[in-house]
């Protein structure tokens, strides 16, 4: 299982920073981090995450400590019950000093033609928001991209124009 958590973690990793190497789990920006439920950070799967952490020479990042462990509660369930998993990994990241502008963010999405708009639709249809998101959608809008038809956003569009309305 050690190997397997370690090979997950190098996914997860991957998925961040696709040119990064084999096996590597973070870098200066922003490092995979590993929750264990109680009673299991010690032993096999554990120990193997601290050893190959320590290994490639990760650093530790915001909630991300030098010995690879995520520092954030166990998950519960809305019952507040404890989430009923043995394991959580997350990606970090290093927040940037000077956050981009809604213009700016949407200018980009306009620019970009590889679906990366996706993030953002998916972060919306998901109740993930922020303060910014209606004025990224009304200058997106605006333009008109040919993806803000496609079927696959139609929900994620509603909630933004319906959003736009209520304003």
């Amino acid at each position: 299982m050690g190997d397997d958590l370690v090979a997950e973690a190098a996914a997860l990793w991957k998925a961040e920073a696709p040119k990064a190497k084999l096996g590597v789990v973070g870098s200066t920006w922003g490092s995979v981090g590993v929750l264990f439920r109680e009673g299991a950070s010690s032993g096999g799967p554990a120990e193997a995450w601290r050893t190959h952490f320590k290994k490639m020479g990760t650093k530790s990042v915001a909630v991300v400590g030098s010995d690879g462990s995520l520092n954030i509660p166990w998950p519960s369930t809305e019952d507040g019950a404890a989430a009923d998993f043995d394991v959580l990994l997350a990606t970090a990241t290093v927040p940037e000093d000077v956050k981009p502008s809604p213009q700016a963010v949407a200018k980009a999405m306009l620019r970009q033609a590889n679906g990366h708009e996706s993030y953002f639709l998916n972060n919306v249809l998901h109740g993930i928001r922020t303060a910014s998101d209606d004025e990224i959608f009304t200058i997106i809008e605006r333009e008109s991209p040919d993806w803000i038809s496609a079927d696959d956003y139609r929900d994620a569009v509603a909630i933004l124009r319906a959003a736009a309305d209520a304003a």
